[in-house]
């Protein structure tokens, strides 16, 4: 039976258009991205995949993002020939084909621009070692009836074990509700569940940590529930992070839940950094197409704080010549990155771009023709949305250093040469892996790299998405494997993750937007990982059910643990307003997250409310609660979905906070002595949803007591030590 909500602006929204993004395209110019050239031209490419290098031919069938005024007859020739295509919103569709059928598409009067695809990797790269003990629940001492039930919780990522014990409910039965298994042919969303897991050989299952920190579930084995432990959870297992994929999966997870009248949130932990970090990319707006009233996306800040993979410089002054130069990894068979960016935005070249490999003073410049002769991929030219002129390289370095004579035993630096023609700004990366910035090159005039600006691509990018900071709630672990305790470096217990990224944005809006715990942090992992290792010292618990099945939790540390934290609050607030958009969510999070000693350092931005490294603050999920309540009653949302009680509560040393779920004619709050004395009392005119009454604790004398509390909807009653 399908339950139905007051989502009545939900179509209207979800109805944006991209529009907006129509191409710029020059007069005769190609209706397809340069990163397609050496494909649609006959050659073999290598690309970073989520699971290595791989080679791609015109003949391999590639994910590819169109712009089309009409996406479902798009979709629908491409089917015709035989090949997999899905509309994503009323401008955009997604596509898998061979890159023989590019200049067929492009021949189509609908068809305005082929996109090719960028490849993300999960934010895990600091989980292994920083792992830890932290009660993941968030609000300590908050009893509350918002769990997160209605609420469809969906996970995008890898390492997913589906019946893991963490997803069930007391009874045996499961709370996911759905998965898209994409490592399987022919796949779609399906509610037949998978006994095992998808294997990615990570040795963490990722997806399975993430998803037990936003929405696992209670037992009476361990503590290791997460933030809704009732939401209703959907599972896809990405094969490659390709944002074509993506985009695929956020509309599958939309349209399951909307299918079910059911509100929705998506965590996103994985990113990268090639691309132009301004969410102007067509991907990152049609995810923001996707997102509205009651469909609110989340993702992982990065966790490349300690690298240099950013670097900028502003000419000021025609013909200035600048370097932007990466040193390998200790790899010098490295894959070469460099994305590089001019913010003027008017469709205008400022900038001559001259690619390079240099070794000790000597400049070796190259050509495409010299990348895409070594497997690689070269673009430069002026972005058809945002109007950017960009630059990015990719290439196999000791490929190329057999396309252009060089001995690879040499450690060779890749970069770019700028010359501006004009006063202008310019921001590079490169991906981890591939090197950090050099800031001081015999024979170059090297821009200093440095580790702002590394809000993650593709996920924490788009625009209409909570992109979330890592701090500490614990540095220690006590193993389940020998008893041990063990304490990592991840910086002082309350201050932010010593691996969390920094922004600023080049969009928008601020982002980071909030903090959440990331940092060691206990939940389920997944058997099935092809890493998997039972003697593994991170894991703090195994739990045997009968002989022949083990469940295992385990610490991990990431920003790709503190995006679920903040995933699991955004479902509790949407069972108490499902009508909730990212503007509101913004809003609760700019007004409630908790600003304390270490919030306050670095607001270097002259907003007194937001800096670059903890977003608003900390994340509060009951002075959250308090607000989505509220506006949920400024909205006409008059009675909590999916939940009968009529308050919640949340207990401190000096004083019980009472909030009030739904709109009350009458309630009694008293305080009484174990033996029923009164102690004191208070009535409350109807009160509103969202009110809050304070009862003070100070000044009574130690013992216990009890709090009772009468409504319209009936009675609560508490028992309080007072110390």
């Amino acid at each position: 039976m399908k339950r139905t909500l007051l989502l009545t602006g939900l179509c209207v929204i979800l109805s944006l258009s991209v529009s907006a993004q129509t191409p710029f395209i020059p007069e005769g110019g190609k209706k397809w991205d340069g990163h397609l050239d050496a494909l649609v031209a006959g050659g073999t490419v290598q690309r970073i995949a989520a699971k290595g290098v791989q080679s791609i031919t015109p003949q391999t069938l590639t994910g590819v993002i169109i712009n089309s005024s009409k996406p479902a007859v798009t979709a629908d020739f491409v089917k015709g020939q035989g090949f997999e295509a899905m509309p994503i919103t009323d401008s955009v569709l997604t596509a898998k084909i061979p890159a023989t059928l590019i200049p067929v598409l492009a021949e189509r009067e609908e068809v305005l621009y082929i996109n090719s695809t960028r490849t993300y990797e999960p934010f895990m790269d600091k989980v292994r070692p920083e792992v830890g003990a932290t009660k993941v629940h968030a609000g300590t001492g908050l009893e509350t009836p918002f769990t997160g039930k209605g609420v469809v919780v969906g996970v995008i990522d890898q390492g997913f074990e589906f019946q893991h014990l963490a997803f069930k409910n007391e009874d045996g039965s499961l709370r996911v509700k759905a998965v898209w298994n994409r490592n399987v042919t022919n796949s779609s969303m399906s509610t037949t569940i998978p006994t095992k897991g998808d294997v990615t050989n990570d040795g963490t299952g990722h997806g399975t940590h993430v998803t037990s920190i936003a929405a696992g579930s209670k037992t009476t084995y361990n503590d290791y529930y997460g933030i809704a432990p009732e939401a209703d959870i959907v599972m896809v297992p990405s094969v490659g992070f390709e944002n074509n994929e993506v985009l695929e999966d956020a509309k599958a997870i939309k349209d399951f839940a909307e299918a079910n009248g059911q509100p929705w949130v998506i965590n996103m932990s994985f990113g990268g950094h090639m691309g132009p970090h301004d969410g102007l990319t067509l991907y990152d707006q049609s995810m923001s197409a996707l997102s509205g009233e009651g469909g609110i996306l989340v993702a992982a800040l990065g966790n490349e704080y300690d690298q240099s993979l950013h670097a900028s410089h502003t000419f000021t002054a025609a013909d200035e010549v600048k370097d932007f130069v990466v040193q390998p990894s200790a790899d010098r068979s490295y894959y070469g990155t460099i994305s590089l960016w001019s913010q003027h935005a008017d469709g205008q070249k400022h900038l001559t771009i001259k690619p390079f490999v240099m070794n000790g003073r000597n400049k070796r410049y190259l050509t495409a023709a010299n990348v895409q002769s070594a497997g690689g991929s070269y673009w430069e030219g002026v972005d058809p949305y945002s109007k950017k002129q960009g630059c990015e390289i990719y290439v196999p370095m000791s490929r190329l250093y057999s396309v252009v004579g060089l001995s690879s035993s040499s450690n060779y630096y890749l970069g770019v040469e700028v010359t501006a023609s004009d006063p202008a700004e310019v921001h590079a990366w490169t991906l981890q892996g591939s090197g950090t910035f050099a800031s001081r090159l015999t024979g170059a005039n090297c821009v200093k790299g440095d580790n702002k600006y590394q809000v993650g691509e593709g996920a924490a990018s788009i625009p209409r998405c909570v992109a979330v900071a890592s701090y500490n709630t614990s540095k220690t672990i006590t193993s389940a494997i020998d008893g041990g305790t063990y304490t990592y470096s991840v910086g002082n217990v309350g201050d932010i993750s010593n691996f969390s990224n920094i922004g600023p944005y080049l969009g928008n809006q601020p982002k980071p937007t909030v903090s959440a715990p990331g940092a060691v942090i206990k939940a389920a992992i997944s058997r099935y990982d092809g890493g998997f290792d039972a003697k593994d010292l991170s894991i703090v618990d195994v739990i045997k059910v009968d002989p022949r099945n083990s469940y295992y939790y385990a610490g991990m540390s990431g920003t790709s643990m503190a995006s679920p934290v903040v995933a699991g609050c955004v479902a509790l607030w949407l069972q108490a307003n499902p009508k909730l958009t990212y503007e509101n969510v913004v809003e609760i999070l700019k007004t409630t997250s908790v600003r304390d000693s270490y919030t306050q350092t670095g607001f270097n931005t002259g907003n007194e409310e937001w800096n670059d490294r903890w977003g608003y603050g900390k994340i509060d999920v009951y002075e959250g609660l308090k607000l989505a309540l509220k506006m949920g009653a400024e909205a006409g949302i008059n009675k909590v979905f999916n939940s009968e009680t009529p308050i919640t509560l949340q207990k401190g040393l000096n004083e019980w906070k009472v909030l009030f779920n739904n709109d009350e004619s009458f309630a009694d709050v008293a305080l009484y002595t174990a033996d029923g004395r009164p102690v004191w009392r208070k009535s409350i005119a109807q009160p509103r949803q969202g009110e809050e009454a304070v009862i003070s604790l100070r000044g009574t004398t130690p013992g216990a007591y009890l709090i009772r509390i009468n409504t319209t909807a009936g009675t609560l009653t508490r028992k309080v030590l007072v110390k």
